[in-house]
C-alpha cells in the first residue's frame, strides 16, 4: 500500500505537528507491500485550525471526518480528519492522537463500503506500528510540550493611568472641535506634561482591550462582513473616537447600537497620537522612553493573544443572537 499523512493546520501549530512527516514516512515504509483489499493507496489529511483564527468557531472533536473519497479505478482512498485543537496543544502524544483520530473515523470509512477493505484491521496495524518498542520520532512526536497559557494583560500602575473620565473628556472635546480629530488630540497632549501623555496612552490601551469583546466583534462582523485582525483593531479605535456613550453601547448593548459607521475614515492614527505628541514635545532625539514603549510592557494590543471577553458565537448564529443589529445593518439579508 502507498501511504501518506499530510496536515492542514494554522501557523501556531506548525511546531506541534512538524513530526507528522516523520511518522508518515515511517508508516509508509512499514505498510509498503501490505494488502488491504481494493485499497492500493491511502492519503490522510490531519486538519486542525486554531479557534482564534475564526472567532466563534467550534473546536471539533478528534476523529471527525470532514471529507472522504474512494476512487475505485485507482484504488485510492483519501480522507480528511479533524484533530481537536485543545488536545493538540495540551501536550498529548501525537502518535496517540493520530491513532485516536483514525479509530474515531473508522465508522465513517466503513460507510464507503469499500470491497474487501478491513477498516478495523488497517487501523489496528497502524496502532501496533506506532506502539512498537523503540519507535521514536522527536519530543513532539512522543510527548508534545503544551502551548503556554494565553497571557493576561498586566495592570498599569495606578500612578500612571489617566483617569477614565479625563480621557473621555479629551475625546469629547476633540469631537466638538473644528480641527481634524487626530490633530486636536496631538495638540492637546503636547500641552500636557509627559506623565499625562503616557497616562493617555495607557488608558487608550485599557479601552482597546476592554472592547476586545464578542459583542463588539459581532457588531463589526455584521456591519463589515469580511474583516481582519487589523480591521477589528481599527474598528475599536473608531468606537473610542465616537465617544463614551457609543463605546459603552457597543460592548454592553450592541442591539441598541445606531451609529453610522459606513463613511468614517480609518482610526488607525489614534494609535500614534501619544507618541506624536511625546516627540513633538521632547524632540525625536530624546532618550526618554516613549508612551507606546512603556505601555506595551503591560498591554500589547498588536499581539491579540488575550482571551476575548463575552459569550462566543458561531457566524451562522449572528442573525439570531443579534436580530435587531442584523436587520439594521443588513436589511437586504
Amino acid at each position: 500500500m502507498d501511504f501518506s499523512i499530510l496536515t492542514e493546520a494554522s501557523p501556531d501549530l506548525r511546531s506541534r505537528l512538524k513530526d507528522v512527516n516523520d511518522i508518515s514516512d515511517y508508516l509508509a515504509k512499514e505498510l509498503e507491500g501490505r494488502s488491504y483489499g481494493s485499497v492500493n493507496s491511502c492519503f490522510i489529511t490531519l486538519h486542525c485550525i486554531s479557534p482564534k483564527i475564526v472567532p466563534g468557531a467550534s473546536d471539533f472533536k478528534t476523529g471527525l471526518v470532514i471529507d472522504k473519497k474512494f476512487t475505485k479505478s485507482s484504488g485510492l482512498l483519501g480522507f480528511t480528519v479533524k484533530l481537536n485543537f485543545s488536545e493538540v496543544t495540551s501536550g498529548q502524544s501525537l502518535k496517540d492522537l493520530i491513532v485516536k483520530a483514525l479509530t474515531e473515523a473508522s465508522s465513517d470509512l466503513k460507510k464507503l463500503q469499500i470491497k474487501d477493505f478491513d477498516v478495523d484491521g488497517f487501523i489496528k496495524d497502524i496502532q501496533e506500528l506506532l506502539s512498537k518498542p523503540g519507535v521514536k520520532f522527536s519530543d513532539y512526536g512522543d510527548n508534545m510540550p503544551a502551548i503556554p497559557a494565553i497571557p493576561e494583560p498586566k495592570e498599569f500602575p495606578s500612578y500612571v493611568l489617566m483617569d477614565e473620565n479625563d480621557f473621555w473628556s479629551i475625546i469629547h472635546q476633540s469631537l466638538e472641535s473644528d480641527k481634524n480629530q487626530f490633530k486636536f488630540l496631538i495638540d492637546y497632549l503636547v500641552n500636557c506634561d509627559v506623565m499625562q501623555i503616557i497616562g493617555f496612552e495607557c488608558r487608550l490601551r485599557t479601552l482597546i482591550m476592554e472592547s476586545y469583546h464578542y459583542n463588539v466583534l459581532a457588531l463589526h462582523k455584521i456591519i463589515s462582513e469580511l474583516i481582519s485582525d487589523d480591521d477589528f483593531l481599527y474598528f475599536r479605535c473608531n468606537l473610542i473616537l465616537l465617544g463614551k456613550d457609543v463605546f459603552r453601547i457597543a460592548i454592553e448593548n450592541p442591539e441598541g447600537f445606531k451609529a453610522k459607521l459606513a463613511f468614517l475614515p480609518t482610526a488607525e492614527p489614534l494609535l500614534a497620537v501619544s507618541d506624536e505628541a511625546f516627540f513633538k514635545k521632547l524632540g525625536r532625539d530624546t532618550h526618554q522612553e516613549s508612551p507606546s514603549a512603556f505601555a506595551s510592557q503591560f498591554l500589547d494590543y498588536s499581539i491579540e493573544t488575550y482571551n476575548m471577553a463575552g459569550d462566543s458565537w458561531k457566524e451562522n448564529e449572528l442573525s439570531e443572537c443579534y436580530p435587531t443589529l442584523w436587520h439594521r445593518y443588513r436589511p437586504i439579508n
